[in-house]
């Protein structure tokens, strides 16, 4: 393929350059055009002839009465760079000044050794009948051009330029075109509409070369046209992620990737549409100057597509329960983007389909503010409801139904894009390409119903479309009225929707897509628990927790399988459980309290270099402590600290000290349990024993009383006055 090649802008009449030699009558038009039209034996040798003439550039589209500009390289033909140097050195007569008397006049007397017994090589453009469907142009340029319409006839001689640019032979051409009225000198097309030609070099009336092109003649004034609608033409040109933790041999793959869409930027003035991921932007940023201040220039009044700061599935997020951490590392992606690339816009309104979509995932798109999914064509034909091939439009959008009534809109790239793979096995230049491209978005727009439409232009997967042949094809539109660029944030309001008899065509996506990330999300969400619990322990500055929840968040990515996501947990859970290990915590002891408040002295150690804080929970049957639990800092080396207890009674009991984290009072290492003695409750002890004595006392007094009244009543009964000793009879 060649490279970029100078743009060849729309001729008119006044400005043709060199005079060429049209059938001398319309009689004898029939029978030269019956010679020009190929045989089937012709076409098997095609391929061969075309190669010999190599498209640079050309008009495409030609006004009423206009001029198609034709230029080819000779592609190093022994045998018509021979004619050619020989047409050149034997045409001798020079052009005709329009002097009647200089005598130099041809007239006609063959031996007059003026160069009439020269060998003539015929230079031939034929125009065809217009084709009206996008099939047609892959048969044409097959060779089945059709009937023949009119030519035109030029001597080598007067195209051929032996010293192109870097020495290089050319051919150059300039057909005026008419609408008809058999005009000698004049290519007939008669309509508007979408011709074939036809450059062949002839010797002897053997065709040494031939060339299929095309061109479009616009309507005249006054001519109602074709169409009226405009076809939008949207380039796309994405890297693929390479994964949240790209290798060193992956980055330099996104490097060149990345050269190549500032080669793009840099050939098209159309805005283009391009998907970098943040991760390749971050490390664009930080390595090379020089090739992002490269990307920027390029990327100037185009757009970047807004995505996940990590590879991160919208379908895998929502059946997981992670839309939230899918909309902040969205969130996250446009800031990185947007610094790295601060004059070019960073829109949501489009996404490029590299995964599967499902219902929901494409549900939390929408609330997030896209407006289109642009997919392949393969991946197209596997959603439901999907038209079969023969019948899908690629320039009309398609309508998915949402959960919620809301509904978004689906793209697919044209297959014609397949000509913009860079890695096409196609020997022609890139002029020849972006002919047939261009031929079949014409074709496209007359044979389909008159609607707005947009072809998305890029490589069938969505990757980096050859700069060359887009940039002949934008010389192309800039000469077409109803052909223009767009950025992909324009499709959803300037493009038309598909209906199949009367509603807009559905199409439906799967149910569930993506990969199981619940089980991950789950954990990841248990350990998030665990490092804010253990994280309370450590001082405010201390960089270790922002690192662990970053690490989390990266563990979301679906860039990463299971068994990988699971170690990388393991080790955060691993790092984090580590914090409480400096801890040394005094050996168990006896203390012995003695008075009626006390305190305990613990002598606390930290073996790491970070003052670790905990809380303080001391708990025994027989003893309070009157502030509760306590927050300690444990400076690096030994702390002591004085616990204040108050004893509720004497005696040998244990007393369990626990250390927590200040967060959730979720325990960092074993309890400690030490034994309290107390001897501190004397008073207490007088105060009982006096109290039992006063009992005894006021006892031992009424049973005193008691004893004494009853020997009282007894001796008053024994008195003798009272009868007493006296028997008495019966």
């Amino acid at each position: 393929m060649t490279g970029r090649r100078a743009r060849c802008e729309p001729r008119t009449r006044s400005s043709r350059a060199g005079a060429g030699r049209a059938l001398a009558a319309f009689g004898a038009i029939p029978l030269v055009l019956a010679l020009l039209v190929p045989t089937p034996g012709s076409i098997t040798t095609l391929a061969a002839e075309r190669n010999r003439l190599v498209l640079i550039d050309q008009t495409f589209v030609v006004p009423v009465d206009g001029t198609i500009g034709l230029r080819f390289e000779i592609n190093g033909d022994d045998e018509i760079l021979a004619a050619a140097a020989a047409a050149t050195t034997t045409t001798t007569d020079p052009p005709d000044d329009g002097d009647a008397d200089d005598g130099d006049a041809d007239d006609g007397d063959a031996d007059d050794g003026d160069g009439a017994d020269a060998e003539v090589i015929d230079v031939i453009v034929t125009s065809y009948e217009p084709i009206l469907d996008r099939d047609r142009v892959s048969s044409v340029l097959a060779g089945a051009t059709g009937p023949a319409l009119d030519g035109a006839r030029f001597d080598l001689a007067e195209v051929y330029r032996p010293n192109g640019p870097g020495g290089t032979p050319l051919l150059e051409l300039d057909v005026v075109t008419a609408t008809g009225g058999d005009i000698a000198d004049e290519l007939e097309l008669p309509v508007a509409g979408l011709y074939p030609i036809t450059v062949d070099i002839r010797r002897d009336g053997r065709r040494l070369a031939r060339h299929i092109t095309f061109v479009e003649r616009l309507p005249a004034a006054g001519e109602r046209p074709r169409r009226s609608q405009p076809f939008g033409l949207s380039v796309v040109a994405s890297i693929p992620d390479p994964g949240p933790e790209p290798d060193q041999l992956a980055l330099v793959d996104a490097r060149s990737r990345l050269v190549e869409i500032a080669q793009l930027g840099e050939d098209l003035v159309a805005p283009i549409t391009v998907g970098i991921p943040p991760v390749v932007a971050a490390q664009l940023t930080a390595d090379d100057d020089e090739l992002v201040g490269r990307v920027r220039d390029a990327l100037k009044g185009s757009e970047v597509l807004a995505v996940p700061r990590i590879q991160f599935d919208p379908s895998s997020a929502v059946a997981a329960g992670e839309t939230d951490a899918f909309t902040r590392e969205l969130r996250d992606g446009e800031d990185v983007l947007a610094r790295t690339f601060p004059s070019t816009a960073v829109r949501r309104s489009a996404w490029r389909w590299d995964e599967p979509l499902s219902t929901e995932g494409a549900s939390l798109l929408r609330d997030l503010g896209v407006q289109v999914v642009v997919l392949p064509l393969d991946d197209y034909h596997r959603l439901g409801n999907a038209l079969p091939p023969e019948f899908t439009d690629p320039t009309l959008l398609y309508t998915v139904m949402l959960p919620d009534g809301a509904t978004l809109a689906v793209l697919t790239v044209d297959p014609v894009s397949g000509l913009l793979d860079p890695e096409l096995a196609d020997d022609r230049s890139a002029a020849e390409i972006a002919v047939e491209l261009f031929a079949t978005l014409v074709a496209t727009r007359i044979q389909l119903p008159d609607a707005p439409r947009t072809a998305v232009l890029s490589t069938d997967r969505l990757d980096i479309p050859d700069a060359d042949v887009l940039s002949v094809l934008e010389s192309f539109v800039d000469q077409h009225p109803s052909f223009r660029f767009q950025t992909l944030s324009l499709v959803p309001n300037s493009t038309g929707t598909m209906f199949v008899n009367g509603p807009p065509r559905e199409v439906e996506l799967p149910a569930f897509a993506g990969v199981d990330l619940a089980t991950r999300s789950n954990r990841i969400a248990l350990t998030r628990v665990l490092v804010d619990s253990m994280s309370s322990m450590l001082p405010d500055d201390d960089l270790r927790p922002a690192a662990w929840h970053a690490e989390l968040d990266l563990l979301l990515s679906t860039g990463f399988d299971d068994d990988t996501a699971d170690e990388r947990i393991d080790t955060v859970i691993g790092e984090v459980e580590l914090l409480p290990s400096v801890i040394v915590p005094p050996d168990p002891f006896t203390f012995t309290l003695t008075g009626s408040s006390s305190e305990i002295t613990l002598r606390l150690g930290n073996t790491g270099t970070t003052p670790i804080r905990v809380r303080i929970s001391s708990a025994a049957s027989k003893l309070t402590f009157p502030e509760g639990d306590v927050e300690a800092v444990l400076q690096p080396g030994t702390t002591n600290l004085v616990i204040p207890v108050e004893p509720l009674s004497n005696g040998t009991f244990p007393v369990t000290i626990e250390l927590l984290t200040p967060l959730d009072g979720r325990p960092v290492i074993e309890p400690i349990v030490l034994t309290a003695r107390v001897n501190a409750i004397t008073g207490l002890g007088q105060v009982l024993t006096g109290g039992a004595l006063v009992v005894l006392a006021s006892w031992w007094y009424s049973h005193f009383r008691s004893q004494r009244r009853q020997r009282s009543e007894a001796a008053r009964a024994n008195h003798p006055s009272n009868g007493a000793g006296s028997v008495v009879s019966p």
